[in-house]
């Protein structure tokens, strides 16, 4: 288990900044300690990555909590309306899914549709 000791404690697995970064943090869900397995995309990258199944140029903020890989590791995907994904980004979004008190499996989306060709 990552240590929960600081909000900045959490093991990059690919390059920052980037337009999509991939990392582990320890917290809890459902109850449970666990270590989060997240992708965190620029909304511009997530699109980028899924226009062979997107029908439309609209997409939203969100965050799709996929499964369990263990009892103890979730993976999770998470887009921002941000330029690139850098270190304050990172924290603030791990500091974001840790404070998440309803968290659970699925889609969470929030804030207004984006139309991507505003890129």
């Amino acid at each position: 288990m990552l240590n929960q000791s600081s909000q900045d404690d959490f093991l990059l697995l690919s390059p920052a900044p980037s337009q999509k970064v991939s990392l582990k943090f320890s917290g809890f869900f459902e109850g449970n300690d666990v270590v989060w397995n997240l992708t965190l995309f620029t909304l511009h990258e997530y699109y980028l990555n899924t226009t062979q199944t997107n029908e439309s140029n609209d997409i939203r903020q969100f965050i799709f909590i996929e499964l369990l890989k263990s009892s103890h590791e979730v993976v999770m995907n998470i887009a921002l309306d941000v330029p690139i994904i850098d270190k304050p980004t990172i924290i603030k979004t791990i500091m974001m899914v840790r404070n998440y008190k309803a968290l659970h499996h699925g889609w969470h989306k929030w804030g207004p549709v984006i139309t991507i060709s505003q890129y």
